[in-house]
């Protein structure tokens, strides 16, 4: 198994990133490898514009609107390589604004960026809502969808990550091109719960007019069919539904029971509304049927104070190395928490979806690095995050693979919010020197 990275002394701590797992000692990390990456960070505001009184930072109304801000980063050569908010979704109430927080991080080889420009400029990122219930996305849902990662995968589509819509954001089914959203979207504030309950949910909220928009959506639809790309995989048939709730089946039905959600908590309780899981995907229009993307489930450790989380760990390398050397890269992570534990230590399932060649035999083994990141916001400004930490590894061939959000939130004596994600990276193996 993996070695662990020596932990900082108690006095440096505060300036560490966390702790740091690795399957190399630090001498190996930092050997250079023939390949280097150049990062790009985007960080905007997801959800109702009513919910956000800023304008320093890019607000986006939904999830369907990410390829359109990308586009020129793909165009540059950069591809989307993970997509997270900088707070879980069932994270404290207090930090609702920073729940709404999100980054995309985009990558491309910094030895031939023409190379990457060239492979990349003609493709696109694509939305799909995966996930679309009353009730927050389980497990089973996620591992059901690997089946239609899969296939689309064989067509040129890859599976980049998992991403949910806030709630109060605008409803959209299946498909979409972001130049058909002015059609139907409706981008302009609305008025605030004066209870801030939309803030407060942890599943997506649903509109009055969901059945409305929906129909709308159907006749868009059609009037739109003939100027669609053919992503006929990707698509889900709208006019075989005669209501909203049979949306549910003809997607991903979530197989989460009916919970009781009124007993007093400090973090965010789902609730019966409208959510939306979407997946992202990385267009390539490059068939490939030599990959193959599977789940695995890893328990989490999740530790309960006061009715805060205040840990959610795991021995990622125990449960990961042996997929690294293998062959396989990790894509993406998924876990959703309810509020029916207690105080103390629980196990929670959480899905990692994982890409490996279809061959029985693979050349390619990989090394890989865990950070535990501390995050500093203050207010949306990021004031401490791990873009150091990437860059320092970027010459040494390390490609961030997944950023794992937590619900984990801690108060400052500065006002400003503590939260902690999982970063995950990947490099091919070195091929060492026998002594």
């Amino acid at each position: 198994m993996g070695c662990r990275l020596p932990k900082l002394r108690k006095a440096e701590e505060r300036r560490s990133p966390g702790n740091i797992y690795s399957t190399l000692r630090r001498p190996q990390v930092e050997t250079k490898v023939g390949v280097a990456y150049t990062y790009h960070f985007l960080d905007f505001l997801l959800g109702s514009a009513s919910q956000v009184s800023v304008s320093s930072v890019l607000c986006l109304s939904s999830v369907r609107e990410l390829p359109v801000q990308v586009r020129e980063l793909y165009a540059q050569g950069f591809v989307l390589v993970a997509v997270h908010p900088f707070v879980h979704p069932c994270g404290p109430r207090h930090a609702h604004i920073q729940r709404q927080l999100h980054r995309a991080v985009l990558v491309r080889e910094t030895q031939s960026p023409e190379k990457s420009q060239l492979r990349w400029a003609r493709n696109r990122l694509e939305t799909e809502v995966c996930v679309a219930s009353q009730q927050a996305a389980d497990p089973e849902a996620i591992q059901n969808y690997v089946k239609k990662i899969q296939d689309v995968a064989e067509q040129g589509v890859m599976f980049v990550g998992f991403l949910q819509q806030p709630g109060g954001g605008p409803y959209f089914l299946g498909h979409w091109d972001p130049e058909e959203l002015s059609s139907f979207t409706d981008t302009s504030p609305t008025e605030p719960n004066p209870n801030g309950e939309d803030a407060d949910l942890c599943c997506c909220e649903s509109q009055e007019s969901d059945y409305g928009a929906m129909e709308s959506v159907k006749q868009d639809q059609n009037s739109s069919a003939s100027r669609k790309p053919n992503f006929s995989l990707l698509k889900h048939p709208v006019n075989s539904l005669h209501n909203p709730e049979e949306l549910c089946d003809q997607i991903i039905t979530s197989q989460i029971g009916a919970k009781d959600f009124n007993k007093p908590h400090n973090h965010i309780k789902p609730k019966a509304h409208r959510m939306q899981l979407f997946a992202l995907y990385n267009h390539t229009e490059e068939p490939d049927t030599s990959l193959r993307f599977y789940s695995l489930r890893v328990p989490l450790h999740v530790q309960k104070e006061a009715e805060a989380i205040t840990d959610v760990d795991a021995n990622w390398l125990d449960h990961m190395t042996q997929h690294f050397s293998s062959g396989a890269q990790l894509i993406d992570g998924f876990f959703h928490l309810t509020d029916d534990h207690d105080s103390g230590v629980s196990s929670v399932d959480s899905i990692f979806i994982f890409q490996s060649s279809a061959e029985e035999t693979t050349d390619t083994s990989y090394d890989a690095i865990v950070v535990e990141q501390w995050t500093v916001i203050d207010g949306v400004v990021v004031k401490t995050d791990y873009i150091p930490l990437l860059q320092s590894l970027a010459p040494y061939g390390w490609r961030l693979m997944c950023v794992l959000p937590t619900p984990i939130v801690r108060t400052n004596s500065d006002g400003s919010l503590s939260t902690k994600q999982i970063l995950f990276l990947q490099r091919p193996i070195l091929q060492r020197r026998r002594k």
